[in-house]
């Protein structure tokens, strides 16, 4: 999307940029996360 349309990838991810995020690496940022949220159990 990024190569396509610039404009409405940022639109779309706007957040996780925002965060410092990258949208490519979601899958990998979420199951650290859950992995952390599940050892804090």
């Amino acid at each position: 999307l990024i190569k396509e349309n610039e404009d409405l990838y940022n639109k779309q991810f706007s957040k996780y940029l925002k965060n410092k995020i990258k949208p490519e690496n979601i899958t990998q940022n979420f199951s650290q996360v859950k992995t952390k949220i599940l050892g804090a159990k």
